[in-house]
């Protein structure tokens, strides 16, 4: 056990991210490609779980700020909270979060719950500069939602792999269909969904900037473009 926790603070510290979470209590974190580059950056939701901890410590406080931390594409990755507007400038008690192209523009928008507060909703301006890929399964064999099934994507040379799931984050569910960004990809090469039943299927050639819905054994039985910019 504890040579696990000594690899994982390696790795923060390899990696970037422990320098600048190290005076913060995360509650809630998600992956989110938020500017739609190929890459999952991460999310933090931050703020402490003692009440009166600023009395004794005066570097640490009930509220914090929360925390956007922007992927490389190499490994490491580097904390972009300020470049992001003033959602990230203020303190809250963060308790979930949950991420979801709630406008269908594109991008992820953020979703977040804070201790005795009101939920806020962050829209996301500008991630949909880049292109993107959205995926919803619909189950026959497999359950409806098609949950668990494992979704790969291929663009522009990266692939990316997702799975239909619930949950996540405390008392939170994000959007059940799948975000994949695709940087200046404008055709996606490959999808292939593995589903819960054992079905493989692939589908190739596929333009980006859509919803694409996979229905188990059926194929793509939806391809809905946005153009709300």
């Amino acid at each position: 056990m504890c040579r696990t926790i000594r690899t994982k603070l390696i790795l923060f510290y390899t990696a970037g991210i422990a320098k600048y979470t190290l005076f913060y209590v995360g509650f809630a974190g998600k992956f989110v490609d938020y500017d739609n580059d190929g890459y999952k950056d991460i999310l933090t939701g931050n703020g402490s779980s003692l009440l009166h901890h600023h009395k004794k410590d005066d570097m640490v406080t009930f509220e914090e700020t929360n925390q956007m931390f922007r992927n490389n594409g190499d490994g490491t990755f580097n904390e972009v909270s300020k470049e992001l507007g003033p959602a990230f400038q203020e303190k809250y008690v963060t308790r979930g979060v949950a991420v979801a192209d709630y406008d269908n523009d594109g991008d992820m928008d953020i979703l977040v719950c804070d201790w005795n507060d009101t939920a806020k909703l962050w829209r996301n301006n500008g991630g949909n500069r880049n292109n993107w890929l959205m995926v919803k399964t619909v189950g026959t064999r497999s359950n409806r939602d098609g949950m668990g099934a494992r979704v790969k994507v291929t663009a522009g040379g990266i692939t990316q792999t997702d799975q239909v799931k619930c949950g996540g984050s405390y008392l939170s569910d994000s959007d059940r269909r799948l975000h994949f960004g695709l940087g200046k990809s404008k055709t996606v090469d490959l999808i292939e969904v593995r589903w819960p039943s054992g079905l493989v299927e692939q589908f190739r050639d596929i333009k980006a900037n859509q919803l694409v819905v996979l229905t188990e054994g059926e194929g793509i039985t939806k391809q809905v473009a946005f153009t709300w910019k």
